[in-house]
């Protein structure tokens, strides 16, 4: 809580009102005092820790005790107190518990539950007041703030969430996964994360972007403007027909001429006045409608940007695609050249096997011819036919 209060501090306008969800015993009530703030609030769902709150501040008229949890939604729920009352919490503890491999649940008390906006609404908090919020909700903060509005988030100008891994508690949707810090952007807010220094916890700070109600503010003005035109017109429409019907009656009431003279003289300033008045009123109107046009110009720009961003993705994976289309060409004509060189190897196994045994017989066959004794019985012709197979 001292980060806490030296940002808090550094800021120009104090907090007109501090509410404290899941105060305890509220150890932070000296930090708050020097704060000066006009009222504190404190909700404790514990009933125990409620009472003893409640007789510790007694005597203190600044400080208001609820006995309530804080939910997304106003009705009964199951408090699980444990042995270790900072993690008392409306879930069951989950991966918190390899932590804090000691602690335990003692025992299960109904409670009754508010929701932030009905506390807003009962406590009667300024739409847009230099309001604080401490919530120390023990992983409810995740169901909490997303089904708070962004109108209910506004009344606080900072929110100062003590915050954990969302899987610390048992999470009625294990599938959705909630971005705290992203909820709280959204709804108008800068958002600073600090880590504690004891693990799994962190700090998220929230400040106010008050040009987000600048925006309605100038948004209904204008609306406001409009009207005053049109009232305006109207009036100056009514005017123009009575001048009209004054004219006519002149000379019906020669007698009556000074004063409707001086009604018409009268009537003639107010119509004056009333272009005045209207003609400031359109170059007002103008005004806001260029600042309204610059600001449509740079969320054109944007778009712009995000249209050229999102053609350069697309040519990348078309080219990406193209790539890994070539490769498996060239990958397929590889694997082609290996089975035909797989092939060719087997033909020339094949036929150097068949060279090699057409020679050995060519060598037996020469081997044969050599070592045949020449007889005298044999006939020339015989021998000339002997000759002629081995020369073939």
């Amino acid at each position: 809580m001292n980060r806490f209060a030296e940002l808090i501090d550094a800021a120009a306008v104090r907090p007109n009102r501090i509410v404290h969800l899941g105060a305890g015993a509220c150890k932070e009530y000296e930090i708050y005092r020097s704060l000066q703030t006009q009222q504190i609030i404190l909700l404790e769902p514990d009933p125990g820790t409620a009472q003893a709150t409640a007789r510790k501040f007694d005597k203190s008229d600044d400080v208001k005790i609820i006995a309530q949890a804080i939910a997304p939604a106003t009705g009964s729920r199951k408090l699980k107190i444990s042995n270790n009352a900072r993690f008392s919490s409306l879930l069951k503890p989950a991966r918190l518990l390899d932590f804090y491999p000691n602690l335990e649940i003692e025992e299960e008390v109904e409670v009754q539950a508010i929701s932030l906006g009905q506390l807003c609404k009962d406590e009667s908090l300024a739409a847009d007041g230099d309001n604080l919020l401490v919530a120390e909700l023990q992983g409810i903060e995740y169901e909490v703030f997303p089904a708070a509005t962004a109108d209910v988030l506004q009344h606080f100008k900072w929110i100062l969430i003590r915050s954990g891994e969302q899987n610390l508690y048992q999470q009625p949707g294990e599938g959705t996964r909630v971005n705290l810090p992203g909820v709280l952007r959204k709804a108008g807010f800068t958002v600073l994360v600090f880590d504690e220094e004891a693990p799994p916890f962190r700090d998220i700070l929230c400040i106010r972007d008050d040009s987000v109600l600048d925006k309605a503010e100038i948004e209904a003005e204008m609306a406001r403007l409009e009207r005053c035109i049109e009232q305006l017109e109207a009036g100056e429409a009514r005017l123009i027909e009575e001048k009209k019907a004054v004219e006519n009656d002149v000379s019906k009431w020669k007698a009556e001429r000074d004063q409707i003279e001086s009604k018409y003289n009268k009537q003639v300033s107010e119509l004056e006045n009333a272009r005045q008045a209207a003609q400031a009123l359109t170059a007002e109107k103008k005004d806001l409608e260029a600042r309204i046009q610059a600001r449509a110009k740079e969320y054109a720009e944007m778009q712009q940007t995000v249209r050229i961003n999102n053609k350069l993705l697309l040519k990348s994976d078309a080219d990406l695609k193209d790539l890994q289309r070539q490769y498996r060409t060239a990958l397929e004509h590889q694997e082609e050249q290996y089975s035909l060189l797989c092939d060719l190897k087997d033909k020339l196994r094949q036929a150097s096997e068949f060279y090699q045994k057409l020679n050995l017989q060519n060598l037996i066959l020469d081997g044969d011819v050599l070592e045949q004794p020449e007889s005298a019985d044999t006939e020339p012709t015989a021998g000339g036919d002997a000759e002629d197979v081995s020369a073939e």
